[in-house]
């Protein structure tokens, strides 16, 4: 018996076919790896961003307070201020009163490319009161008169949020939020959380302290869960 000849169409869809699914395999593997890495990059972000960032604000944090009768600075709106306003004012008073003097601290590295440190000139390290959110002071001596705060949503130097109400000297530490990143750590599906003994805990969006927590800090993210 000769052999059984495919006719030429159906040999074109069996190889149409194989095409697809190489494909197919294809854009899923790559897929599976650029998950990986995309979740990978996050983690290390949100580490640096507790290890190094929150971790340097708490310290602040917690000198101001040591410094104020055992009080911590809140985001209630001041005067005519809003309350995005006097978050903004609140960690530009940790940097001219010398709490803290890297204000790369206050950068999630989540968030650069959106968000840009400013360093300041040794002029600023001499006199921190001189520093001041915005591209002026890699050049100018003085702060501008008039100058001020930028709303927290709209402050391109500043990636942390901070708490709403005033925490008093005998509150329990361990359990009051401060602060938490303005743009959750997507891939790793949460945000780091600053607490005001200056621990620091990442809560994940499943977790049904996340909702309590952030409602109490200004600009915080909302969960997307409930949405």
């Amino acid at each position: 018996m000769g052999e059984e000849k495919i006719p030429w169409g159906r040999r074109l869809t069996f190889g149409a076919v194989a095409i697809v699914l190489g494909s197919v395999t294809i854009f899923l593997v790559i897929s599976f790896l650029y998950a990986s890495l995309n979740k990978s990059a996050d983690h290390a972000n949100s580490q640096k961003c507790a290890s190094s960032n929150l971790q340097s604000i708490g310290i602040a944090s917690i000198m101001y307070s040591n410094d104020n009768n055992g009080s911590f600075p809140h985001g209630v709106a001041l005067k005519a201020d809003n309350d995005e306003v006097a978050v903004s004012k609140i960690y530009r008073s940790f940097i001219s009163h010398k709490y803290l003097d890297n204000p790369e601290s206050f950068i999630c590295p989540n968030s650069k490319g959106r968000c840009s440190p400013i360093r300041p000139t040794q002029e600023i390290y001499d006199n921190p009161k001189l520093w001041h959110w915005g591209p002026w002071k890699k050049t100018a001596k003085a702060q501008p008169p008039g100058l001020k705060d930028p709303p927290l949503s709209k402050n391109t130097e500043l990636s942390y949020t901070w708490r709403r109400k005033a925490l008093k000297a005998k509150t329990a530490r361990s359990t009051k939020v401060l602060a938490c990143c303005k743009e959750p750590h997507v891939y790793m599906g949460g945000v780091n959380v600053l607490f005001a003994d200056a621990h620091i805990e990442f809560i994940y969006y499943s977790d049904p302290r996340y909702d309590t927590l952030t409602k109490q800090l200004v600009g915080a993210p909302k969960n997307p869960l409930d949405e």
